[in-house]
């Protein structure tokens, strides 16, 4: 008995509370206080201010029985939502209007005009009179038909002078030809003061598409600050872009709204023609749009991935759309998906499924259609954690600079896709191709044309690899061995193949040749074993395009330990830019030479000749100088001999007299009728209980010059930094031919005694000789420098026919003995 008793007094309590609820609710119609211009055609705002969600109403009305009703017709404004007003005259002034929608949608908003009631309102009436707009019998309806009106608020007009601005939107048109949904449309406007005075303030203009089913879509807005005189015009032009998803398709129109600044004059009552549409059309189409929020997805992805629907086309009814799978095996999509009502798009779920083998086809095209849509489709791109392969297929024999070979590149399964091929080469500079491969659709494999560049570089034997990359696959490689034809032979002839550590800087004589390959540049690497006992100008000699030879002078360290006879080893070697090396081992670039240094520091014997050069047939051409390092109180007899007797005339037996050091043996050259060119003759000395003294000269029958050194000396041999020095040289041209008087002398400050082994040298200058030089001639040229400013002790050296552009005899006695200088 307590429990329904409790239960009752909850009931009524629930109701009572309802009750309240619905009171609080406002719900009602209204009209705002309204002035109305006499002689004109005023519009009077019907408000309405709900909380709740009406979707029809219907009220009697009484308009003042000195302003009629206009016949033009009555509008529902953009708070419509596929809804219509009819307005039935009950007699007299008195109205019945009826607003209500087919499908029972809500009115749209919570407040604002419903519609504009246009009045016709006489030029006789009296300025400043107000006259009353009555309500009765007020039906504000929810969907389940309950009346929620909560209030209502009659209105009234007044009349006022009819001196104001009134604007007016007019010919409107777009102006492009044709549209589409997130495309570009242009639109062109008027806007005519069509009041008798001048706007005060401008105005903005909303611009719309609206459907034939009255349906709207919002492109933009533009903002206009002229002020237009009574009767003037303002042409409007813009483009704007449309929204993806518009909510409208079909026919549609332009339209425009122009919305007056409060300044501007315009009375309330005269905003009807503030809005208008074009007479003319365009057909929007409407369209699908079909996405994934991942694509590609790797096929070992276990979470959802969403799919999006979205239609541009008009959301007013759901719409049911139908999807195909082109490989149903590879991932799940739902067979259709349904947009709801007032929607414009859906998302759906999709997933990959797992198959655990390699798959020839991991693209899935995703379809949908369905509504007089368009079909629209989606590509999808798994990424199989199972990838196939690629394969390379290249030559098998060796291919040189210069040939043209095919590769293939193969992929397992012929698919209906083409597939995209990165090809690379790890020797980029020494093949031609295109890097941007494609195996045709329905193919497995594709030919590659390769092109080894046929440059002029010397290079080493390479073994090229090539590899084929491509999404979603293994790389494929194959290998190509490429031989260079630039890599020269080259010889090296050194004379004497032994000497003694005393010799000096013309210890030996080096010929350096190259064979078959003479047409390009090539830099040749000097290196030996000898921990700095011999030295040459330069370590690194460049031959010119069809230079085939080059000479250069070998000298020797004289140190003062007893440490033997020793052999050491002079390679040269054809220096290779792309490794930044040298050919190597028994490579065609490489050479390698042993030479012995005979020890000087026990009883040695040393031996010079006075002249480099010899020519043919001249008796007395150089003079031999024997020297011994021991006492001289006895005679020595020494034994000299040649490696070419054949050539040359000297005494066999030679004596050192006692209280001497030294003897000198005159040598003759004999003369033949074979041109052979320059030749090199290696002398020798030898005693029993001395170490053996060698020495060489140059036998010609060519008449060319030969420039020498023969002499420098210094002003001061202590100088201070940025101190100035003069330098005294002295050239001979020991040759058989003028010497030119275009020939270089440079004269640099060095470190060491070896120019090229010095960490630092500087040209201090280079002169030229004053005349042309005969042979036997000897010239002097003179010089003051600055020099830099350095401390230390350094040394002066003079270098004559540098670049070797003046041909002479032999290049290797070019340079001065060493003058030191601190």
């Amino acid at each position: 008995m307590k429990t329904r008793y409790l239960m009752l007094l909850l009931g009524c309590l629930f109701l009572q509370l309802q009750s309240i609820f619905s009171q609080t609710e406002n719900n009602s119609l209204y009209i705002p206080p309204t002035d109305c211009a006499v002689g004109s055609l005023a519009t009077v705002p019907i408000m309405l201010s709900n909380d709740a969600e009406i979707v029809a109403l219907q009220f009697d009305m009484h308009v003042p029985d000195v302003v009629r009703l206009a016949d033009p017709g009555i509008t529902l404004t953009d708070r419509k939502n596929g809804h219509t007003i009819t307005v039935k005259n009950l007699g007299g002034n008195n109205y019945r209007v009826l607003v209500f929608s087919a499908t029972n949608t809500s009115l749209r908003g919570n407040s604002g005009a419903l519609f504009q009631l246009p009045l016709t309102i006489p030029k006789d009436l009296e300025i400043g009179a107000v006259y009353a707009i009555e309500f009765k019998d007020v039906v504000l309806s929810k969907r389940n038909g309950e009346n929620v009106q909560s209030g209502v608020n009659d209105g009234s007009i007044k009349i006022v002078h009819g001196n104001r601005p009134d604007i007016a939107v007019q010919e409107i048109k777009f102006i492009s030809s044709e549209i589409k949904p997130g495309g570009k449309v242009s639109v062109a406007w008027s806007v005519k003061n069509v009041g008798n005075q001048p706007t005060k303030a401008g105005w903005s203009e909303q611009v719309y598409l609206v459907s034939e089913s009255g349906d709207e879509a919002y492109i933009g807005q533009l903002n206009s600050e002229e002020l237009l005189s009574a009767s003037g015009v303002a042409s409007r032009q813009a483009e704007f872009t449309l929204p993806v998803y518009p909510g409208i398709d079909g026919k549609v129109y332009a339209k425009v709204k122009l919305t007056p600044y409060p300044e501007l004059g315009e009375l309330p009552v005269d905003v009807a023609n503030n809005e208008a549409s074009s007479s003319g059309y365009l057909t929007l189409a409407k369209e699908l749009f079909l996405k994934l929020n991942r694509n590609p997805i790797a096929e070992t992805y276990t979470s959802d991935v969403y799919g999006f629907l979205n239609r541009s086309g008009s959301r007013k009814t759901e719409e049911t759309f139908t999807f195909t799978n082109s490989n149903p095996k590879r991932m799940t999509i739902p067979s259709s998906v349904t947009i709801p009502v007032g929607e414009s798009g859906i998302s759906f779920k999709v997933r990959v499924i797992d198959d655990q083998i390699a798959n020839p086809d991991s693209f899935i095209v995703a379809k949908v259609s369905g509504n007089g849509y368009k079909e629209v489709s989606q590509d999808i791109w798994i990424e199989d954690n199972e990838m196939p392969k690629l394969t390379m297929t290249a030559p098998e024999d060796d291919r040189k600079e210069g040939d043209s070979f095919k590769l293939t590149i193969q992929r397992e399964w012929a698919t209906k896709w083409p597939l995209a091929v990165r090809l690379v080469t790890d020797h980029p500079k020494r093949f031609q191709f295109d890097p941007n491969v494609v195996i045709p659709a329905n193919e497995k494999s594709v030919t590659v044309d390769i092109l080894a560049i046929d440059d002029d570089l010397p290079d080493v034997t390479i073994d090229a690899v090539f590899t084929a990359s491509a999404y979603g696959f293994e790389n494929g490689t194959g290998f190509v061995k490429l031989l260079d034809n630039d890599l020269p032979d080259i010889q090296m002839e050194i004379t004497p193949l032994s000497f003694s550590e005393s010799a000096g800087p013309q210890a030996a004589i080096a010929s350096l040749r190259r064979t078959k390959v003479t047409d390009n540049k090539i830099t040749v690497k000097l290196t030996d074993d000898s921990k700095g006992t011999l030295y040459y100008p330069s370590t690194s000699i460049v031959l010119e395009k069809g230079v085939t030879e080059y000479q250069f002078a070998i000298g020797v360290v004289d140190n003062d330990l007893k440490d033997g006879d020793r052999k050491v080893k002079l390679t040269a070697a054809v220096y290779i830019s792309s490794c930044s090396c040298s050919a190597a081992g028994t490579s065609a670039g490489s050479v390698t030479k042993e030479l012995t240094i005979l020890d000087n520091d026990g009883p040695s014997l040393k031996i010079t000749s006075s002249q480099t050069s010899l020519i043919e047939g001249k008796k007395d051409a150089t003079t031999l100088t024997i020297i011994r390092n021991t006492d001289t109180s006895q005679a020595l007899t020494v034994k000299l001999t040649c490696d070419k007797p054949e050539d040359v005339i000297f005494e066999n037996t030679v004596i050192i007299p006692a209280g001497k050091t030294s003897v000198d043996i005159p040598v003759s050259v004999k003369e033949n009728s074979t041109t052979e060119g320059n030749r090199t003759v290696t002398f020798t000395v030898s005693a029993e209980g001395f170490s053996s003294g060698v020495c060489w000269a140059m036998i010609t029958d060519q008449t060319l010059p030969d420039a020498v050194v023969s002499g420098l000396s210094l002003s001061v041999m202590e100088s201070q930094p940025e101190g100035d020095i003069t330098y005294n040289i002295e050239i001979s041209n020991e040759g058989f031919a003028l010497l030119s008087k275009e020939t270089e002398v440079s004269i640099y400050l060095s470190q060491n005694v070896n120019l090229s082994a010095g960490s630092y040298k500087e040209l201090l200058s280079t002169l030229k000789l004053q005349a042309d030089l005969a042979p036997g001639q000897m010239t002097q040229l003179k010089e003051t420098v600055t020099l830099p400013a350095k401390t230390g002790d350094y040394y002066i050296i003079a270098v004559v026919n540098e670049n070797q552009y003046q041909p002479e005899l032999v290049y290797i006695n070019n340079e001065s003995a060493e003058v030191p200088l601190k």
